[in-house]
């Protein structure tokens, strides 16, 4: 029977067993500080887990090689969620707007920040900047994991971009259960394409904002592109 024995070295846990050693970012936590804590050079962690930049984000499953240095153990594996680009974040950012005070939606719901939602959130609400971000990073991070599970074909960067936006939007089990998602994973992204408008009313009603967001989301996810993500 094989044992299982979790290392706590530096604020960072370690399993030594058949599965892959990982760490998940937690608030605060850059790729310097993961380096130092688990010994592995900060090129090393960006190889092994196909990062671009320094930027991880709360939530982000960090993976280590595996080596020997001062009786750490770490094993070898990669990050297997792909995340949005720059374009995909701004995108996001632009259509959502920074708003530091809690106020209502077009559907009544109170928001705050890059069109953040949830129990933590009402009338008197108010919000950091800094804060905003570290709340959509969430947010975006949630998204980008829940599209991701339910793709099944081969999927550009732009596509990805265009879907995790609209879910960000409507939510992930209203995009999971779409037309659109069900058309992309056949294959047919032209028809796919045209879903987008779909999602543009509010209590019934086409709304004119989200009626622009979409028709910007189709064309994006309609640019050609030999980026895929998957």
């Amino acid at each position: 029977m094989k044992k299982i024995i979790l290392f706590i070295i530096l604020g960072i846990t370690l399993v030594s067993c058949s599965t892959a050693t990982h760490h998940t970012v937690r608030r605060g936590e850059n790729l310097t500080k993961i380096s130092k804590n688990s010994g592995v050079s900060i090129s090393e962690l960006k190889d092994i887990n196909h990062l671009t930049s320094d930027k991880i984000v709360v939530g982000q499953v960090i993976y280590f090689k595996k080596a020997k240095n001062n009786n750490k153990l770490l094993e070898v594996t990669h990050l297997g969620g792909p995340r949005l680009d720059h374009e995909g974040i701004e995108m996001i950012k632009r259509f959502e707007q920074l708003r530091t005070k809690s106020y209502q939606d077009s559907g009544g719901v109170w928001t705050i920040g890059y069109g953040h939602t949830g129990d933590d959130v009402g009338r008197w609400t108010r919000i950091s900047e800094k804060r905003a971000i570290e709340l959509l990073e969430d947010d975006v991070s949630a998204t980008e994991r829940g599209v991701e599970k339910v793709l099944k074909v081969k999927t550009t960067q732009h596509k990805f971009n265009a879907m995790v936006s609209l879910a960000f939007n409507v939510g992930v089990s209203n995009f999971r259960q779409s037309t659109l998602l069900k058309l992309h994973n056949k294959g047919q992204f032209t028809k796919a394409s045209y879903e987008f408008k779909k999602w543009s009313k509010v209590k019934g009603k086409t709304n004119k904002g989200l009626l622009k967001r979409r028709a910007i989301e189709a064309k994006i996810y309609q640019t050609q592109s030999e980026n895929y993500i998957n």
